[in-house]
């Protein structure tokens, strides 16, 4: 049986790293955009957050622009 792919997983939880990653941003970034409210996360400990991968797809959504070529 093969490991399931991370966007087979959209409720599975990521680390801070993880999620970083996966929006190609860095650490303090992401806490930037979590502390603004812009992106939700799950606090497991005082001061220890995890991400949901449905939350870091819906932020991008909401950003992304269409953009119109030339032509």
């Amino acid at each position: 049986m093969s490991t399931p792919k991370i966007e087979d997983l959209p409720n599975r939880l990521l680390s801070v790293g993880q999620a970083a990653s996966y929006l190609a941003i860095s650490r303090t970034a992401l806490f930037r955009l979590r502390k603004a409210g812009e992106i939700p996360a799950v606090a497991i400990t005082p001061g220890r957050y995890a991400f949901r991968l449905s939350d870091l797809d819906a932020f991008t959504a909401s950003r992304t622009e269409q953009v119109r070529l030339p032509g």
